[in-house]
């Protein structure tokens, strides 16, 4: 397929998606491709792009060895002309520039105005931890469409590959399948067939299999594995998997840490979010919710609301003084200044990645039971609010609050630390307790 569309023998395609699970040889079918391209036309245009400038480096410099080798100068010459991280140039003028998928490659161009005029390679154009993240997503379309796109000296003779893995429905090849179905040539490759590895030097099935015991793991099977990606609309947490605890028990638990992360909302109009703090607790590796305050409340009413609440907590006996943490942004910079004025020793945070992604990486630990949630109490009027927020919130954003959920993914990461990768929950345990 590779052969064909470089010398123009899949006219009408402009782009061929290729999807197989990782470690299966992506980068080498690529690396391999650019190397017969210097030699057979040694005048070839390329360029490449991988979501890590690290991994495109790596490939460059494997080329570059490649063209210096004794065999590949016994059967195609000496073709190497000059070479640096990110470029490779031929004596006949032939290019090879390689970059990060989100970069910036004004300057050069792929292919030229025949067939066997090069290509444009993009090589997992998308990191597989932002597989949820609509931003992250939205970077590497626009870019392919503003940029990769635009570098090609002809759409008709210059074909755009795309090896990748699966991680969304959303993602690049999701993306040039349903924008381009009549340009788009594809290739699948799920890792197994009929129940069995296809792969199993890689992968076994018992692996395989493995993979699919979590919510997670079902989503990185069918995306990652299968190349058949699932969308996590609703039910992205499993409310179903938090375990339930008697809060009239807590003065008698001894935890080992406290936490209380704050959420506030820009503005208190019908529209926008509430503000939130949460009690969290610590104890044997494991995390419980203790309590909750949800509410619009106006600047003056939210610092009372929040130091009333602190003080509820921090005198407990026997218990460790609660951590207070907010996002150092918006309305949660001016609430941090007048907490520390009133002798609250309130902690700003960053949040640096988006709110899915923020939930997608305290998931294992909610699947693999080290979570706790209060038992139902006409006590806790606050605690069917709290699971139904969590209940709803999706992927798509579409759900019409998060601000307890935002607590929860605070509290878990401070508590439990991560983020956890999918091999983590499998070697994590599986029993329910409690």
């Amino acid at each position: 397929m590779y052969e064909a569309a470089v010398l123009g023998q899949m006219e009408g395609y402009e782009y061929f998606v290729v999807n197989m699970p990782r470690r299966i040889g992506k980068t080498k079918i690529l690396e391999a491709l650019a190397c017969w391209m210097f030699g057979e036309f040694d005048e070839a245009q390329m360029l490449y792009g991988c979501y890590s400038e690290k991994l495109v480096m790596r490939t460059m410099a494997y080329i570059q060895h490649t063209l210096r080798k004794d065999w590949y100068r016994h059967l195609y010459g000496d073709k190497l002309h000059g070479a640096r991280a990110d470029l490779i140039t031929t004596l006949s003028g032939g290019v090879l520039y390689g970059a990060g998928t989100t970069a910036t490659i004004t300057g050069f161009g792929a292919g030229l105005k025949e067939p066997a005029g090069g290509f444009e390679a993009l090589d997992d154009p998308a990191k597989p931890d932002e597989a949820l993240s609509k931003v992250e997503s939205a970077k590497v379309i626009q870019n392919f469409e503003t940029t990769w796109k635009g570098c090609r000296n002809s759409d008709r003779w210059s074909p755009i590959f795309i090896n990748a893995q699966r991680l969304g429905p959303d993602d690049l090849p999701g993306y040039v399948q349903k924008t381009y179905p009549n340009k788009t040539f594809t290739l699948k490759f799920p890792c197994m067939v009929a129940g069995i590895s296809a792969f199993p030097e890689t992968w076994s099935t018992g692996t395989l299999t493995d993979l699919e015991k979590t919510r997670i793991g079902r989503f990185v099977k069918a995306s990652q594995f299968d190349q058949e990606p699932i969308a996590l609309g609703g039910n992205l947490i499993p409310v179903d998997e938090f375990l339930r605890w008697d809060v009239m028990e807590a003065p008698s638990m001894k935890f080992e840490r406290l936490v209380i992360p704050v959420d506030t909302a820009l503005k208190v109009k019908e529209a926008n979010d509430f503000s939130a703090a949460a009690l969290w607790g610590l104890l044997k590796k494991r995390a419980y919710l203790i309590d909750l305050i949800h509410g619009k409340w106006e600047s003056p009413e939210l610092l009372v609301m929040i130091a009333e609440f602190y003080e509820k907590w921090r005198h407990v006996e026997g218990w460790p003084v609660p951590r207070l943490i907010i996002e150092e942004k918006a309305a949660g910079t001016p609430l941090l200044q007048n907490l520390r004025q009133k002798g609250i020793p309130a902690v700003g945070i960053e949040r640096d990645i988006d709110k899915v992604r923020r939930v997608q990486n305290v998931l294992p630990f909610i699947e693999t039971h080290l979570v706790y949630i209060p038992k139902p109490s006409p006590s806790l009027p606050w605690l069917a609010g709290w699971e139904s927020e969590h209940s709803e919130f999706n992927a798509l954003m579409t759900h019409a609050h998060d601000d307890r959920v935002d607590t929860t993914a605070d509290a878990l990461q401070q508590l439990l630390g991560g983020p956890v990768s999918i091999l983590d929950v499998l070697g994590a345990p599986q029993k329910r307790y409690g």
